[in-house]
């Protein structure tokens, strides 16, 4: 069985990407800034296997090293690297900070 590895899991591209992954027999490991946005998202689709997903914690991507761990103790098959920085919160003006070294860095 595959095992997949999805940042920014708990968005919309994110879990559309989940539904397709364990429609077609994959494991997923999720990254998400808190455990409880991925208890949050599982709650809200009783369809999907939950014994087939966990979850790990990137409250920053832009750590240096931050995924090492996450890599580490996870034997993955595939990655798909969707977590982006939006434009939701309105205390993000920096576009250097908050858009830019998150795109880059991340």
């Amino acid at each position: 069985m595959p095992h997949t590895l999805i940042t920014g899991a708990n968005g919309f591209v994110g879990a559309t990407m989940i539904d397709e992954c364990l429609k077609a027999g994959h494991t997923v490991t999720c990254c998400v800034r808190s455990k409880k946005s991925g208890t949050d998202l599982v709650a809200i689709h009783p369809e999907w296997d939950a014994s087939k997903i966990d979850f790990v914690e990137v409250a920053d991507y832009t750590t240096e090293g931050v995924f090492d761990k996450i890599f580490q103790e996870g034997d993955y098959d595939y990655v798909l690297h969707i977590a982006a920085p939006m434009p939701d919160n309105p205390a993000h003006t920096d576009f250097e900070t908050h858009f830019e070294k998150p795109s880059i860095q991340g």
